[in-house]
């Protein structure tokens, strides 16, 4: 988890300052399904915003930054403790929906990320201090397969 000053007025991530992480995502293959609608498709590894508990985070803005090239990749927010809320609704779920902590947020690059380049994170938060770090991805890591 990241970064600067720690206590009830600062947001935590993963991956944090330094983080070396995966590239890429399938959110198809987790359960429940972070976002349902993109199918089989490949996606960046979702960013984790803890906020202390009370506090429901809004993202008012969000950047990735591929350092390489510039670019600043598409990126979902996923907030307000559902995968898919309720448009309008800050709290509701349609049903079925996965929830989760709605003292968390997440962001969903909605591209692989490139592996071994930095990429530069800004998010500003509704009631908390901006959070600006960055990370490097590595190559999709294999899941490891049990065998009985």
């Amino acid at each position: 988890m990241d970064a600067g000053k720690v206590g009830q007025d600062r947001a935590r991530t993963y991956p944090c300052q330094g983080s070396k992480v995966p590239n890429e995502f399938r959110p198809n293959q987790e359960v429940p399904n972070p976002a349902p609608d993109v199918g089989a498709r490949v996606v960046g590894t979702p960013l984790l915003i803890q906020v202390p508990q009370g506090v429901t985070p809004s993202i008012i803005s969000a950047t990735i930054k591929n350092t390489r090239t510039g670019q600043f990749l598409p990126v979902r927010r996923i907030q307000n403790g559902c995968t898919n809320p309720i448009p309008g609704d800050l709290t509701g779920c349609y049903q079925g929906e996965s929830s989760f902590d709605a003292a968390q947020a997440f962001l969903l690059p909605m591209d692989p990320l490139e592996a071994n380049t930095v990429h530069e994170v800004v998010i500003n938060l509704n009631t908390l201090p901006h959070i600006a770090f960055s990370f490097t991805p590595a190559t999709a890591i294999n899941p490891v397969v049990i065998k009985k």
